[in-house]
This record gives structure tokens, sequence and C-alpha cells, in this order.
């Protein structure tokens, strides 16, 4: 057969066959990338909102705390009130509770309580506008526009709890005084699962030795004078994870050893999820002297 024949006469049988093994190779092999790909973007977008949930509730934490114990010293803005006619704590705190500081539930993983006290600014006299009265220079958890006082125990009170959504997620709540003086409490960030809360307590009059750091549950109101500092820790879920079995415990170590001894925490989940722990340090601004209208130095 000459070389225009045999060129003519097409593939063989076997080299049919050897074109389809590798054509359909070649196929698997980019359906298996392009799931790969898919799955790799899957989770870079599962853990992008979980780190954008946890920068908002922690930015959120982290104004509340700076503001707490905010006194107005003036005229202009609101009632100028002497802290010795009107003593209110600048926080308060409670392990493992949920909604009220004065009527705790139980809350999950044994989640602690933290509630922020503070003064706004901002005459109420002023215009009403959608987020309510004040200058908008100070706000509470809900971000409403917390106006100066106009007398005693005209006090704004922001608390913070984790507890579970009407769909069974859990979420960290805002607990908050609307424009009528009724207490309402709504989801700022779903996916919390934990919130624990240490506290840097110095000794009396010693502010300059190291603080001893207190769990939230074990902090007495009489000691909420000496906190200087607050620990925080969030966890966080994020998307599901395949291929662990049902009711996995995954371990988080949710404080470390320079603030009070290492701490873990075990969750367990009926659905394996992926989980990741937050922590920060924040330092309580505004303190108060009992018995004048300054702050200690």
């Amino acid at each position: 057969m000459t070389m225009r024949a045999r060129l003519s006469a097409g593939f063989t049988l076997l080299e049919s066959l050897l074109a389809l093994a590798v054509g359909t190779l070649t196929m698997l092999a980019g359906v298996a990338f392009l799931g790969q790909v898919q799955r790799n973007y899957r989770v870079q977008v599962e853990w992008a909102d979980l780190h954008q949930r946890a920068a908002f509730a922690m930015s959120m934490l982290q104004r509340a705390v700076r503001i707490a114990g905010y006194r107005n010293v003036d005229p202009a803005t609101g009632a100028v009130i002497a802290p010795a006619r009107d003593r209110w704590p600048a926080l308060r705190v409670r392990g493992s509770c949920a909604g009220d500081a004065d009527a705790c539930r139980a809350a999950p993983r044994r989640s602690a309580l933290l509630e922020v006290s503070h003064h706004g600014s901002g005459l109420a006299a002023g215009a009403r506008s959608a987020e309510g009265l004040g200058d908008g220079s100070v706000l509470d958890c809900a971000g409403r526009r917390v106006p100066g006082p106009k007398g005693r125990a005209d006090v704004s009170r922001s608390t913070f709890f984790v507890a579970r959504a009407d769909d069974g997620v859990p979420a960290l709540f805002c607990r908050y005084a609307d424009a009528t003086g009724t207490y309402r409490a709504q989801a700022l960030v779903e996916g919390v699962e934990a919130m624990h809360i240490r506290l840097g307590v110095a000794a009396v009059g010693r502010d300059d030795v190291a603080l001893r750091w207190i769990p939230a549950a074990e902090l007495s109101d009489n000691a909420l004078p000496a906190v200087r500092r607050v620990a925080v820790a969030l966890v966080l879920r994020g998307g599901g994870l395949r291929g662990r079995p049902a009711s996995a415990t995954q371990t988080l170590e949710i404080f470390d050893a320079a603030h009070g001894g290492v701490q873990r925490l075990q969750l367990r989940q009926a659905r394996p999820y992926r989980l990741r722990a937050f922590f920060f340090v924040v330092t309580l601004r505004n303190r108060w002297a009992p018995d004048s209208g300054r702050t200690p130095a």
C-alpha cells in the first residue's frame, strides 16, 4: 500500500480507542479542576463573610466599651450632673447570661453578657430624625442617636449577648431602649456561637501594677470600679464542613496565658461548621471618681 493510500484509510481501531481514552481523561481532568476551583472559591467567600461579620461585631463591642461611663460635661449638649448625685456603673457583666443583666436566661455555650451605660450628646429639644434625637456623636448599640441627659438617671444602656434567633442560628444581639423607653432586642451579627469576657482588674490605688484578669462569671458588681480593661473572645461559624461526622467536636483556644490563663472551648455541633475564634482587648477610658466630677489621673 502506498503512503497516499495509507493516509486516506483513516485511523485504525486501536488508534481510535486510544484517542477516545485520552479525550475522556482530559475531559474528566478538566471537570475535576473546575470543581476544585468552585470549591476553593466557595471556601474563600465563606471565610470572607465570616471575617466581615467578625470585624463588625468587634467594632460594635469596642465602640461600646470605649464610650462606657461617659458623662456629659457640657451644658450645651445636656444637663451636667455630678457623679456623686447620680451613680451608675460604666459597665456590668454576667457569665452565662442572655437578655437582661437583672433577669438572666441561659445563653448558648455559657456565653457572657455585657451591658454598657453612658450619657448621650445633644439637646433632646432638637428636630426629630429617623435615628432619634441628639447630635449623632453618641450612638447606642442599634445605631440610634442618644441625646444628652435631661436629669438624673437619664442614661443610655446597651446590652450585648448571644442567643438563638428565630431560625435557630445563634447570633450576637443588642438590647436597647427605643424612643418610648421600651427595651427591644435585635440581632446584630448572625453566626456568633459564643462570647466570653474577662476583665482586667487593678489593685486598689495601684494602676501601675499588672492587672488581674477575672472571668465575667466571677466578678461582682462591687469590683467594677477597679476594672481597667475588657478582654472579649468571640467564636463565629462559617460554612459547613463536608466529610466530618455528625456531632463532631472542635476545640478552640479563646484566651491566652497573658490574659488570665489559657482557656479552650469545646464545641459540639449536630452539623459541623467551620469555626474561628477572635480575641481583642479594649481599655476602659471613662473612669469617674465616685465623689467628684473628674476622672482619676
